[in-house]
């Protein structure tokens, strides 16, 4: 209605005071008319060679009654901008926010394979002569590895008790190497720079010389193929060793008096 309001109004206007109103401005530039107030002249909307009736805008798409056609698309263009402005750019805000937003989240590395949930495995733990001291079981969860330790024979008192790099126990107990460590972090729970994945707390043995304990660990996996694997290219082993760990830098835990190479069961 206000449309056709304007058209009536405009086509009763004398054709000079068009002419007028009708010279061209430079895009962006707003011109303020009497009848439809502040309009966007655009620099590609060009007049019509010939003033009068029955002419169109050339940038409508329709042909309207008279040449008063240019300042509707004009205040057509102005309602376009202005929708643009109050809702196009603010949506385009808030995709740019959302992707800076997906491109700032951590995408941690799938593994190699899928985790060998409940898969196990078996360290048999013998003396340095080669006497039977019990077994040592790892079972994989899906959050990381339960570590079972049921031995005999020992000292009473506390142990060291480790994952070391190496699954050798011969010819002595110096074939399984250094403590498990793929990070490269240097040892002790204690310690700031460390601590070894093959760390793990002491286990502490009765009068009888027995010991019963369970750690759980996040460190270390049963599944071939991730960096953190006890099944890697040598193997791995569990060594108990004769004093308590520590957990400082230096181990302090003596001597190696049991071990067993980890074997897939």
């Amino acid at each position: 209605m206000l449309v056709a309001q304007a058209l009536r109004q405009a086509c009763a206007e004398p054709a000079e005071v068009l002419r007028t109103r009708l010279q061209p401005a430079p895009f962006g530039v707003l011109r303020r008319r009497p009848h439809l107030g502040l309009s966007l002249a655009a620099s590609s909307a060009k007049a019509p060679t010939t003033l009068g009736h029955g002419r169109c805008c050339q940038n409508c798409a329709h042909t309207l009654s008279c040449i008063k056609c240019v300042d509707v698309c004009n205040e057509r263009k102005e309602i376009t901008v202005r929708l643009f402005e109050r809702v196009a750019l603010p949506l385009l805000a808030v995709g740019a926010l959302i992707l800076a937003a997906g491109c700032a989240v951590q995408v941690r590395e799938a593994p190699a394979a899928p985790l060998a949930v409940g898969a196990t495995a078996t360290a048999m733990m013998a003396a340095p002569d080669g006497t039977a001291m019990g077994t040592v079981t790892l079972t994989q969860g899906p959050h990381g590895v339960l570590i079972a330790a049921d031995v005999t024979g020992l000292a009473p008192g506390g142990h060291g008790f480790h994952i070391h790099e190496t699954g050798s126990c011969a010819p002595d107990f110096a074939a399984a190497g250094d403590h498990f460590a793929p990070k490269g972090l240097e040892h002790g729970y204690d310690n700031e720079a460390g601590f070894h994945a093959g760390d793990l707390p002491n286990i502490y043995v009765a009068a009888d010389g027995t010991a019963r304990a369970d750690f759980f660990t996040r460190e270390v996996t049963l599944t071939a193929g991730l960096t953190h694997s006890l099944f890697d290219e040598d193997g791995s082993a569990i060594i108990i060793h004769e004093k308590p760990d520590t957990y400082g830098q230096d181990a302090g835990a003596g001597g190696r008096v049991a071990c067993g190479v980890i074997t897939r069961n």
